[in-house]
């Protein structure tokens, strides 16, 4: 099965379900805090979404890391913003995003000391995955394949959340 056929495939199942589930009720939980290993933040991002519908909602998040290399260390300071549909049922969502990452890297070389320079970007970003959040609230998961795109190419991600909505 080739790439498209299964994202064909994904789609028309989730939308089956929203189909299916248009009787689920009123959306309850707006918000929702999570935090992401991988991603667009590369180790982790800490994130606040707000559904705007119960379709659409919106994302911003931060990370700050250090990290050691063998032979140099890189500091990352970013932020990612988002808007995502989401598509299926009560529980169960196809979630396609895309968004922009903000901010700023330095490095140094750990042996005989120097930098390695410092620079400032703005990037895009997506999504596409799986999300399973209720709509009156409680626990949020979400995985996915989450690339971060620029003029010099793609870089692939994949992403895994845990959380909470109200």
């Amino acid at each position: 099965m080739t790439f498209r056929a299964t994202i064909l495939l994904i789609v028309t199942v989730c939308l089956s379900e929203t189909v299916h589930s248009q009787q689920a009720g009123v959306l309850n939980a707006h918000n929702a805090v999570y935090i992401e290993l991988g991603g667009p933040g590369m180790l982790y991002s800490v994130n606040y979404e707000y559904r705007i519908v119960r379709q659409f909602s919106l994302r911003a998040g931060f990370t700050i890391w250090k990290f050691p290399f063998l032979i140099a260390s890189v500091d990352m300071m970013a932020a990612p913003v988002m808007i995502n549909l989401l598509l299926g049922g009560r529980h169960a969502n196809l979630e396609i995003g895309i968004g922009l990452l903000a901010g700023r890297a330095a490095g140094e070389w750990l042996i005989g000391g120097g930098s390695l320079g410092e620079t400032t970007f703005v990037v895009g970003t997506g999504t596409i995955g799986y999300r399973h959040q209720s709509i009156d609230g409680g626990f949020v998961f979400r995985i996915g394949f989450t690339p971060v795109f620029s003029s010099d190419g793609l870089l692939p991600a994949f992403g895994l959340s845990m959380g909470h909505s109200f």
